[in-house]
């Protein structure tokens, strides 16, 4: 007949000391009370990440205008440039046509002056009453003077006229197109100046946008070494409870089996505590 040992519990083998049991609570409370304060680290470091994304995609869209005002400042200088070059060419077209002006002025009025003088100074243009009777063909040839003299001069009055009307016509047209040149190099000055006030604004708010980043990313960057450590720490923690020697604290809930056990009941309640210690330890891990 077999002789079976009497079944023992846990309370029987294993009997904590006072200072033991304080030490080990007061662990698992420091330690929890760690993990929930990194806890809140990490959702706070959650929060500065989506702060950081909202910049980041509040930064593209920054660079992006910046970029766009870059283009837009080329394009606005290239239209000055070739406005100015049309206002230096269309400048020198009114000087040459305002100096062709006063030449065929002069010109027209030295030809009026020289034809009166002509017609002044001919002895065919004297008083009829003067020239005998007796010399028709003279009076003939002194009407044919007098014919060809006037219209000699209604041609040059005519030239003159249609000469001066055209040149100043010319000169009005050159002069409306230089106002109106002027008046598109001051408006896309002026264009060009907002363009550029508003750049430095961006560019400013770029430089504050990336040193907010880089302050949430040095925060963000504290935090996440201080839940690795704290991770360490946490797992030292563990390995030092699941390892500890009978004197195991049970305010963490931990059940050391012993060898002390009849045998033959040492396997099954081996097994049985085994379970209830990976039961708390991953309790403790989730807590």
């Amino acid at each position: 007949m077999s002789h079976r040992a009497p079944s023992l519990k846990f309370a029987d083998l294993y009997t904590p000391e006072p200072a033991d049991l304080s030490e080990g609570d007061a662990s698992v409370e420091e330690l929890q009370m760690t993990v929930a304060e990194l806890t809140d680290q990490l959702v706070d470091a959650e929060e500065h990440l989506q702060q950081i994304k909202g910049i980041q995609g509040q930064l593209d869209g920054v660079v992006s205008e910046v970029v766009s005002l870059q283009e837009r400042e080329k394009t606005v200088q290239g239209e000055i440039r070739q406005l100015e070059g049309v206002h230096s060419k269309r400048q020198g077209e009114l000087r040459a046509l305002e100096d062709r002006l006063f030449v065929e002025r002069a010109s027209n009025s030295y030809r009026g002056q020289t034809v009166c003088e002509d017609l002044s100074l001919s002895p065919s243009l004297s008083p009829p009453l003067s020239l005998p009777l007796s010399h028709p063909r003279k009076l003939e040839e002194d009407g044919a003077t007098i014919a060809r003299a006037q219209s000699f001069t209604s041609d040059l009055f005519s030239t003159t006229q249609g000469s001066s009307s055209s040149l100043n016509g010319k000169v009005a047209s050159l002069a409306s197109q230089v106002r109106t040149t002027e008046d598109s190099i001051k408006a896309i000055t002026r264009e060009r100046g907002v363009v550029v006030r508003e750049k430095a604004g961006i560019a400013a708010l770029l430089a504050t946008k990336r040193a907010e980043i880089e302050d949430i990313t040095r925060h963000a960057s504290q935090l996440s070494a201080d839940r690795l450590l704290i991770d360490r720490e946490y797992q030292h923690i563990l390995a030092d409870v699941s390892s500890s020697s009978p004197s195991t604290p049970t305010g963490t809930g931990l059940i050391r089996p012993d060898a002390m056990l009849p045998e033959g009941e040492y396997d099954s309640k081996h097994t049985e505590l085994d379970a209830q210690n990976k039961a708390e330890l991953q309790r403790i891990r989730t807590a």
